[in-house]
């Protein structure tokens, strides 16, 4: 594979950060259970997830020191290097109700690359830490508060047998709204893993841009 040149990656992740129009539609059809969706069904479980996630986002914005509390109550701390499994890295993991676990040092790094290559006033207000420390605390609130992304169930058939199972994507279609609302971004911060990646494995990062310039889909990583 050919050496990937950042200035080339920098320069086609900026298209994609303005002309990405619908990331949420493209997370929600990488769940496994996705194709089992009406296509109108499917429109409407974004909506809701977005709108649940723009909501506790502005609710959390006027009340700080409720979120304050909340984080206060957390078990955080430092998560193994972050590997790839199957292409996908992982900057954090969340323990149900109470306890995150974030790769620092690696977020430290995508944050100094993106700070060197001029990225960083995507960012305005937060750091690619905070912005991922915040995607695990909304995933505690939803937990606690049994929002219904927890809620909701898909009802489906295989064969004679009935099955139900959470959509998983409208969690993360919740939580990247939330982030999204909290830190006023212009578009979803689930694009940004690409930038993080990038510090790992390059190659990897430009596939993914390339890739979703095409198709304007979206690598889910955290």
């Amino acid at each position: 594979m050919r050496s990937v040149k950042v200035e080339e990656f920098c320069q086609q992740f900026l298209h994609l950060w303005s002309r990405a129009t619908n990331p949420h539609l493209q997370l929600f059809k990488q769940d496994p259970l996705h194709a089992k969706v009406d296509p109108a069904q499917a429109e409407s479980f974004i909506e809701t997830a977005e709108s649940i996630g723009k909501q506790e986002a502005r609710w959390y914005r006027e009340h700080p020191q409720e979120l304050q509390g909340i984080i206060d109550s957390l078990k955080i701390n430092e998560l193994p290097e972050a590997q790839a499994q199957q292409e996908r890295y992982t900057f954090a993991v969340y323990k149900k109700t109470d306890h995150i676990m974030i790769d620092r040092n690696f977020l430290a790094q995508a944050q100094h690359f993106i700070e060197a290559q001029q990225l960083s006033r995507l960012l305005p207000a937060t750091t690619l830490t905070e912005l991922v420390f915040m995607h695990e605390v909304f995933h505690v609130l939803e937990y606690r508060k049994n929002l219904w992304t927890i809620q909701r169930q898909l009802h489906y058939q295989i064969g004679f047998l009935k099955k139900q199972a959470r959509l998983y994507s409208l969690s993360e279609i919740a939580a990247a709204s939330f982030v999204q609302t909290f830190y006023q971004l212009e578009n979803s911060p689930t694009l940004l893993a690409s930038c993080i990646i990038y510090c790992k494995n390059p190659e990897l990062a430009q596939a993914l841009v390339t890739t979703a310039l095409k198709e304007q889909t979206i690598h889910r990583s955290y």
